[in-house]
């Protein structure tokens, strides 16, 4: 009796897996975390007024999105980032956040530093972080 409950089951059950698998394919994939932020321009002088850095482009597949934040020393606590127009004031030796995404993306952002009236120079880098 238990070798024919075993056969009958075994054979109800094949047609119906057959027929749920024609016509379906199941694809999976993993895709490993990137993001990357660089700055396309050659290192310039400063000077009081508004100096063009350059392209700074970033690029994130978190899902969650990602932030991209300016690092700059002590002295450029009066400075003014412009990313696409748009002022940021510094916050000197400290972090200030540029660009936010909430989702996956890519993109070029032009920049240009507002020094006013402050004289001298600094140091200015940019990191991006996954949310």
């Amino acid at each position: 009796m238990k070798l024919y409950c075993r056969w009958a089951l075994l054979v109800g059950v094949l047609p119906t897996m057959a027929a749920a698998d024609a016509g379906t394919v199941a694809i999976d994939g993993h895709v490993a975390m990137a993001c990357q932020t660089r700055l396309n321009g050659a290192p310039v002088p400063l000077a009081a007024g508004v100096t063009q850095l350059g392209t700074l482009y970033s690029q994130c597949n978190d899902p969650a999105g990602f932030r991209v934040f300016a690092d700059t020393s002590a002295n450029l606590g009066q400075a003014v980032l412009i990313v696409d127009g748009k002022r940021i004031a510094l916050q000197g030796g400290a972090s200030t956040l540029v660009i936010a995404s909430a989702e996956p993306a890519m993109g070029s952002h032009a920049l240009a530093l507002d020094l006013a009236q402050m004289p001298g120079g600094g140091t200015l880098s940019f990191r991006i972080q996954p949310l």
